[in-house]
């Protein structure tokens, strides 16, 4: 398998996950503290403490450092379909994944317990993610591994 179907794999891979997420979430929203709009990215897995609050949150990491997403919306989701993209050093990185709301059950925030490090393809750059409803940008966030 060439590299860019390996990275649309992993990518598929994360939308995938983002259903168990929503589910193990259900009963959870984000904390009045948190910043909306935001993927916030942390060396430690997502837990399930009631407000989405990633512990020891970081903008940059090593490539072989295990790093995960709380994507925090700036909203709930409604009945829309949102879509996670990501750049790398300004080029697209991937395909785009499709997150159906309804996964979300109605919360405002999800917590990604996949270690980005273990995705095929991934090493030193600057990554975007963005999350999007239409053309409204609901969350993004940005990373630099080294």
């Amino acid at each position: 398998m060439d590299p860019r179907n390996r990275r649309q794999s992993a990518l598929r891979l994360i939308g995938a996950s983002l259903v168990v997420i929503a589910l193990a979430f259900a009963s959870y929203g984000c904390g009045a503290d948190i910043p909306r709009g935001k993927i916030i990215f942390s060396k430690d897995v997502p837990t399930l403490d009631g407000k989405c609050s990633p512990a020891n949150p970081v903008t940059s990491v090593a490539a072989t450092d295990a790093v995960y997403a709380t994507y925090v919306f700036k909203a709930r989701p409604g009945s829309e379909t949102l879509t996670l993209s990501v750049t790398k050093d300004g080029a697209a990185w991937g395909s785009t994944v499709d997150i159906p709301s309804t996964n979300t059950n109605g919360k405002d925030c999800l917590g990604d317990s996949d270690n980005y490090a273990s995705i095929t393809g991934w090493g030193p750059g600057a990554y975007h993610m963005s999350i999007k409803n239409g053309d409204s940008v609901v969350a993004e966030g940005d990373l630099t591994v080294k």
